[in-house]
């Protein structure tokens, strides 16, 4: 996302560059470019995992980026977790806090290996950050990240749900790095 008023020219250029404003924040206007590929990406993801959002966003700003990639709630449904929910984490995140039963069956994608402490890190497949308005990443390479990501994804959920089925997706996820 980017709060850069120039972002705006962008928005008014492009089709796919969603604006929302956060209510109390510093810059009020945010505007984000979506990832290409993202929407094919959750799309498949969803056919093989429940699909939660884990950010250390406020509450408002997790639900404005969810509305946007995720418009009739069909992927995420009311699975999204802010910093507002959990208060008492301030520079990491918790599995055990989303799967207090444990973490076993979880997967984590996100583009901040530093926020995973512990055993948890296991299940952690990085992503490397899409930043369309900085251009650092190109869009082909970015696609490309996504269409890795969800290769080992599959190849994960294919390894779990063999017979007999695993206990254990970390161990799984270790066995088949793509």
């Amino acid at each position: 996302h980017s709060t850069d008023p120039a972002a705006r020219q962008l928005a008014l250029t492009l089709s796919d560059v969603h604006h929302f404003t956060i209510s109390r924040a510093r810059s009020p206007d945010h505007w984000i470019k979506l990832r290409p590929g993202l929407h094919e990406f959750l799309r498949a993801a969803h056919e093989l995992f429940e699909l939660t959002i884990y950010t250390h966003g406020t509450h408002e700003y997790a639900w404005q980026v969810a509305r946007v990639i995720d418009p009739d709630g069909a992927l995420f449904g009311n699975r999204v977790v802010s910093r507002d929910d959990c208060p008492d984490l301030v520079n990491s995140k918790s599995l055990q806090r989303l799967f207090p039963g444990g973490i076993s069956r979880a997967l984590i994608l996100d583009d901040n290996v530093f926020v995973w402490k512990g055993q948890q890190s296991r299940h952690l497949l990085p992503v490397r950050p899409y930043h369309f308005f900085g251009r650092s990443l190109a869009a082909k390479e970015s696609c490309s990240q996504l269409k890795h990501c969800l290769a080992t994804l599959r190849a994960v959920h294919t390894a779990f749900y063999r017979d007999p089925v695993s206990e254990n997706a970390a161990e799984e996820f270790e066995a088949v790095q793509v």
